[in-house]
């Protein structure tokens, strides 16, 4: 199902069937909705937010819309595939949209699709990021490629497992070799001093520029371009996964963990927070930076808010529609944009606040 918001405040329900009713009227229990599959959630230059799922397509919601109904765009529409796995807008405010079976472009309401015909290198283009000249890079089952809306420029033998744009544009990839970089549009590894990374599962930067970097088998690095140092020998990391890493505006970095709990290392010191301190209990899915430097958590069970000491939290028992929140996408409205395994859900902080204030209010 989804869920969005009205200008008079009224929060409306869609079933993918198209269906619409006010959540006030909504009666149909749980066990007979339809599940909405989001596997990727952008916000265009415009303010509208496109959602891309698994076996329906692409979805897009104006952030001026009067109504409840998502606009949507699917195989029918010219997309390759309904299968969408990434994506992306580029500075030209193209939206280009990865799915199981090419690669679309969207301007001005015109597809145009690439695939191996114009090749593309595989059929599957699952991760998407700019590089420092507005070129669009893809990930593919059989390497990187450069593109624009008309042609595809394949380079062999280096899949992404992911691609990440940092504060400076330059652009990474976490491929199973290791972390590459690329430089005056040549790819290239970056070798790091005494040490090889291959299992590379999150890439982020912080405000000095420095690169962290968490692999599965070795743990978690920071490099500053020449020296890396490695936080094995922190007992608050011992036995733990990273699922993400997030660097805020107060010079602060967030680890979130899947067994649960995030770490925050501040003048160089760690602070593990956990559900003592008011955090959403289960894994840790997402951490995200709004406008004003608010850190906002998505976890397995909640959604939660670190307000200086604390955390404020929110789940089903607050009025959201579900507990496992997978991603925050902060709207510049007030907004926030969550991502549930069930559908995607458009949340007023005003509301947030008032539910914490006001226990019966939902």
């Amino acid at each position: 199902m989804w869920l969005s918001q009205d200008r008079s405040g009224t929060v409306w329900m869609t079933r993918p069937d198209g269906r619409t009713s006010t959540l006030q009227d909504h009666t149909e229990s749980a066990s007979h909705r339809s599940a909405l599959e989001i596997r990727t959630v952008v916000t265009d230059s415009q303010g509208s937010t496109w959602i891309g799922t698994i076996g329906k397509g692409l979805f897009r919601v104006r952030s001026d819309a009067q109504d409840a109904m998502p606009e949507g765009l699917s195989r029918a529409d010219g997309l390759s595939n309904d299968n969408v796995l990434a994506l992306f807008e580029d500075r030209e405010h193209n939206l280009w949209i990865g799915t199981q079976y090419g690669l679309s472009s969207l301007r001005d309401g015109a597809i145009a699709t690439l695939n191996r015909r114009e090749g593309l290198g595989s059929e599957s283009a699952d991760a998407l990021a700019a590089g420092p000249d507005g070129s669009i890079w893809a990930s593919t089952s059989n390497g990187i490629n450069r593109m624009d809306t008309a042609r595809v420029a394949h380079v062999n033998g280096m899949r992404a497992r992911a691609l990440f744009t940092d504060r400076e544009n330059h652009l990474w990839a976490a491929t199973s070799d290791g972390v590459a970089r690329m430089a005056n549009g040549i790819w290239s590894q970056v070798r790091f001093p005494g040490l090889t990374l291959k299992s590379v599962a999150a890439i982020a930067d912080d405000d000095q520029h420095r690169l962290w970097i968490f692999d599965t088998e070795k743990g978690l690095y920071r490099w500053d371009g020449l020296e890396i140092e490695g936080f094995s020998d922190e007992p608050l990391l011992k036995g733990k996964s990273i699922l993400t890493i997030r660097a805020d505006n107060q010079e602060r970095v967030w680890v979130g963990l899947y067994q649960g709990g995030v770490l925050v290392l501040e003048k160089g010191v760690f602070r593990a927070y956990s559900v003592r301190d008011g955090l959403a209990d289960g894994s840790i899915n997402a951490v995200s930076v709004d406008d004003n430097g608010t850190v906002w958590i998505g976890a397995e069970h909640g959604l939660s808010r670190f307000d200086g000491g604390r955390f404020a939290t929110w789940n089903s028992a607050q009025g959201l529609p579900g507990e496992r929140v997978l991603w925050i996408l902060p709207a510049h409205d007030g907004r926030l944009w969550l991502g549930y395994t069930n559908g995607v859900a458009c949340v007023d902080r005003a509301e947030l606040d008032r539910a914490l204030r006001e226990p019966s209010h939902q």
